[in-house]
């Protein structure tokens, strides 16, 4: 009898496992990205200028801020996290001296077409280059010395790969995760985790910056971060400390980092110049 209720408990558990399996593998893109539409009139009273391009996958449109911003002095790529769209940051970005933003929206958000992942989004941030120096009147090749990014959360996975693709020297990371993969794990726990196809792997990028060896990257977390642990990114500062410069911010929550401390990270942004 006690042997028939085990096998009957067993067999149950492995139900349950194969139906969280299919759950994860079918949704997990719904589980990952928040993507948004832009009202038309958002649009329109927003001080910018649209930066469309051709990806591997479909058009994207970055936007350009100020409208008027002719590119002449250091130009930032800006990565927002999985629920933040381009159009959020105009308000928040420190306008000082003749900066230029390019605020970026991955496949599917905003304006931008396709679907996002790994290679869609790094893809995304090639096609990026070609297209944002033929619109400010220069080559790639002479716009990448002027180029920096900021990332924030998943933003800090985009802005590495931009880091590495367009040959970047200078970012600035808030909250950035190790890996995806590692993330997963503490959510949904292993094996579980082996089923994730979005690996997002700041660790593989860090690395490969470091072998490049002519970069630096500031890289700050708050210790009240509700969503990523903060241990993540103090492994990363551990990790790199050749060429990453790490502190806490205590206090500081995941999103409302940005407005808690936004002076501190807009002096940072000024460090970087």
């Amino acid at each position: 009898m006690k042997l028939l209720w085990l096998k009957k408990i067993g067999l149950l558990c492995l139900r349950v496992s194969l139906l969280l399996s299919l759950f994860l593998v079918c949704c997990q893109s719904r589980l990952i990205y928040h993507p948004r539409s832009y009202d038309p009139e958002l649009v329109n009273k927003s001080d910018v200028r649209k930066l469309e391009y051709a990806s591997d996958q479909s058009v994207q449109r970055a936007w350009i801020h100020p409208a008027q911003a002719a590119g002449s002095s250091t130009v930032w790529l800006i990565f927002g996290g999985n629920g933040t769209v381009a159009l959020d940051w105009p308000g928040w970005l420190p306008m000082r001296g003749e900066r230029t933003f390019v605020l970026v929206d991955y496949p599917s958000y905003g304006a931008s077409e396709g679907n996002p992942s790994p290679a869609h989004v790094r893809a995304s941030i090639v096609a990026l280059l070609p297209a944002l120096a033929k619109e400010l009147g220069t080559t790639p090749e002479a716009l990448k010395p002027r180029l920096r990014v900021f990332g924030h959360s998943l933003g800090c996975s985009a802005a590495l790969m931009a880091m590495n693709e367009l040959g970047v020297q200078r970012g600035l990371l808030l909250a950035p995760f190790t890996s995806m993969k590692d993330m997963a794990q503490k959510i949904v726990g292993w094996p579980f985790c082996e089923i994730l196809y979005h690996r997002y792997d700041n660790i593989a990028e860090l690395k490969r910056l470091e072998k490049r060896g002519d970069s630096r990257v500031i890289i700050r977390h708050g210790t009240a971060d509700e969503v990523i642990p903060v241990e993540q990114a103090r492994r990363l500062g551990q990790m790199f400390a050749s060429f990453v410069s790490y502190e806490d911010l205590p206090g500081a929550r995941h999103n409302r980092v940005l407005n808690t401390h936004h002076t501190e990270l807009h002096a940072l942004m000024d460090q970087l110049e």
